[in-house]
């Protein structure tokens, strides 16, 4: 997915999906208390930063639509999104 959209914040681009990986752990009860409560700063900064790359993406696609711009130049600009 991040290829397409680059949804990844980029901070944690180079190691996003260990991020996420280390989520599904914490979620699947797969970790420690103490090891859920240590990792739960990082994950949620990366789960907020995933969100507000797609709502930036959104924006832009809606300020491009409206300038009526084609859907290609709104994929092409997301895409290229850092």
């Amino acid at each position: 997915m991040n290829e397409e959209r680059r949804i990844i914040p980029q901070r944690f681009s180079s190691n996003g999906y260990k991020l996420f990986g280390e989520l599904s752990e914490i979620i699947h009860g797969n970790s420690t208390e103490e090891e859920a409560l240590k990792k739960f700063e990082p994950c949620l900064q990366l789960v907020l930063g995933v969100v507000e790359e797609v709502n930036r993406d959104n924006v832009f696609a809606k300020a491009i639509d409206e300038l009526g711009w084609g859907s290609a130049d709104i994929d092409e600009i997301a895409g290229d999104a850092s």
